[in-house]
């Protein structure tokens, strides 16, 4: 880990600091896979899949990380959810989608009632 923030320039983390980033980042990132989806509509909606080689059990295996983007109101294009996989499935693809539309903190659910093009009215 120390030549891997060596690249950044930090020298000597402690077991403890490494263990607090990485509790941060997984709060970060429990953050963004529970966020709400509904507050505006995405008027394009995109799923693709990558595949990739990952070291697994000190093997290398196949992986697809299956990947859902969607144009926002304001015309930005957002990541919208990304699932790792063991292959491209029709089950990785339902269990993706499920978990893109399951229930979010708050009440609020990924499913939006879809607006015509050119009208992005909030009402």
């Amino acid at each position: 880990m120390n030549d891997l923030v060596a690249t950044f320039g930090i020298t000597n983390l402690s077991k403890s600091q490494v263990s607090d980033m990485a509790k941060e980042l997984d709060g970060m990132v429990e953050d963004f896979r529970t966020r709400p989806l509904d507050s505006d509509p995405y008027f394009y909606v995109s799923c693709d899949a990558l595949t990739m080689k990952v070291s697994e059990g000190g093997r290398v295996v196949k992986t697809s990380v299956l990947l859902a983007t969607g144009v926002n109101n304001d015309g930005y294009r957002e990541l919208l959810g990304m699932h790792v996989a063991t292959a491209e499935s029709v089950a990785s693809w339902t269990g993706f989608f499920r978990d893109l539309k399951s229930p979010r903190p708050g009440g609020r659910v990924c499913g939006h009632q879809r607006r015509p093009l050119g009208h992005p009215s909030r009402g």
